[in-house]
């Protein structure tokens, strides 16, 4: 019998790849699960609804750059939310939050055209904030969650400032954040 060299690195390659793909997979299986894991109502992303043309808080994409600086892609024809929309991007394995907590976090928020209005991750110091002092969408979009994970928050405007002007934030705002909670003081 005559040992094929070029056949043994060519099954090796096959079982290399096929190993990788099923890691990919149980791997993907796990992000997308995470994501539709949270105590507020959480749905998973689905793609906006070709009948209706109108985009929803499920279908805005979140993403993060090399530093961990969040994006979000809100899509044309976005229908302002008027339910608080939570999503966990990633579940961490601390305490929960609680309402009346100091937090430690890192975030970003946009208004739906797409305009960040404010970023601690862009100023490079995270914030300290007493839960209890904020507006009641992230009051109820982070208690319960755990420290450690990272969420994203669609906050109508009657949770956000609703017919008041913040800044750069017009009256009845729908507010988009990016949160990720660092710890609880």
């Amino acid at each position: 019998m005559k040992f094929n060299i070029k056949g043994y690195i060519i099954a090796l390659v096959c079982v290399g790849l096929f190993v990788v793909a099923t890691l990919v997979t149980v791997f993907v299986g796990k992000v997308t699960n995470n994501e539709a894991t949270s105590s507020s109502s959480v749905q998973t992303a689905a793609s906006p609804n070709p009948a209706d043309n109108t985009a929803k808080a499920e279908d805005i994409q979140v993403s993060f750059d090399n530093k961990g600086v969040p994006s979000v892609n809100i899509p044309a024809g976005y229908k302002a939310a008027d339910k608080l929309y939570t999503r966990v991007l990633k579940e961490g394995n601390g305490e929960k939050v609680e309402v009346d907590d100091s937090l430690k976090v890192d975030y970003a928020g946009w208004i739906t055209d797409g305009k960040e209005f404010d970023s601690s991750y862009k100023s490079g110091k995270s914030a300290n904030f007493e839960l209890s002092k904020l507006v009641k969408g992230w009051q109820e979009g982070l208690k319960d969650q755990k420290v450690g994970s990272t969420v994203l928050l669609v906050i109508p405007p009657d949770l956000g400032y609703g017919s008041k002007a913040q800044n750069d934030i017009p009256a009845n705002s729908t507010l988009v954040f990016v949160i990720h909670i660092i710890s609880v003081d």
